[in-house]
């Protein structure tokens, strides 16, 4: 997603940086988002007599239209729905648009805008978002090099945090020697047995993976965490990625009749699985959960 002023860039200098991601989108390697605010912006500010020195009025009209059709357009919220978190009111329009569009990268010039500090917010100069777009990993296409601190900033804003952190106190039970004590604390109870009797088992297939940060929720108290093996670096999705054919499962289960333990923010979650996805009709509700 650009800004307006990198498509006042793109426009007035066609070989530049800011074009060159316009490219990309014209050969189908990116997707572009606008919304009818950012459009009117634009065009308002390349019809300003400052500009006709490298555009007409015509060559304005002629950009912007094609823009229309060459990006994906996506309503503005109303003002009352927007963010209020940009030094400049007027760049407020643009966190909401990214967020609506599910934008992997804003791209701005901006000094202010490249200030903005949002959780799952992502701002990059131009040339560094070339630079992030020429990433590739072995996995395919769809993906950006990410930072765990961007993770865990998104888990927090999508509220996940609970479930997480009680996914890292199952991970590093497993990393103890003594982790057949330990798992009674981690595990719904009714699966300590099958845990403790292929422990080893579970060691070798969750310690050397990572897992995507959206879990899948198949019913209030059941929920998936998708583990795919070790990626070498963090990484960030772009929208549909396929991931590798041996990524497995963990199946989570809320159990709010357990007592939360001193310290552990696992808000009540426990695992109840590894490996293949669980059903949740295959899964007995806890006692008193009331969805």
């Amino acid at each position: 997603m650009l800004d307006t002023n990198t498509y006042i860039s793109a426009a007035i200098s066609p070989s530049g940086t800011c074009a060159q991601l316009v490219e990309l989108a014209r050969q189908g390697r990116i997707r572009l988002v606008v919304s009818p605010h950012l459009l009117d912006e634009l065009e308002t500010r390349l019809a300003r007599e400052k500009f006709r020195r490298w555009l007409t009025l015509d060559d304005v009209r002629v950009f912007v239209d094609a823009l229309t059709l060459l990006a994906d357009m996506v309503e503005d919220r109303p003002e009352n729905e927007t963010p209020h978190v940009c030094t400049d009111p007027d760049d407020n329009f643009l966190v909401a648009l990214f967020q609506d569009a599910q934008a992997a990268i804003l791209v701005s010039g901006d000094k202010a805008v490249l200030a903005i500090e949002y959780p799952g917010l992502d701002v990059r100069k131009p040339v560094d978002a070339l630079a992030a777009l020429d990433f590739h990993h072995e996995w395919g296409e769809g993906f950006l090099e990410g930072s765990g601190e961007q993770s865990f900033a998104q888990i927090e804003t999508e509220g996940n945090r609970g479930i997480f952190a009680a996914y890292s106190s199952f991970v590093t039970v497993l990393e103890q020697p003594n982790a057949h004590e330990l798992l009674p604390y981690v595990v719904v109870p009714e699966t300590l047995k099958a845990f403790r009797r292929d422990l080893a088992w579970v060691r070798d297939n969750v310690l050397n993976r990572g897992f995507t940060t959206r879990p899948h929720y198949a019913s209030p108290e059941v929920a998936y965490i998708k583990l795919p093996p070790d990626s070498g670096v963090v990484l960030r999705s772009t929208g549909d990625i396929v991931l590798p054919e041996d990524t497995i499962y963990a199946t989570m289960q809320l159990c709010p009749d357990l007592p939360a333990l001193p310290g552990y923010d696992g808000n009540h979650w426990r695992v109840f699985g590894i490996g293949r996805t669980v059903p949740p009709e295959q899964i007995e509700p806890r006692p008193g959960y009331a969805p």
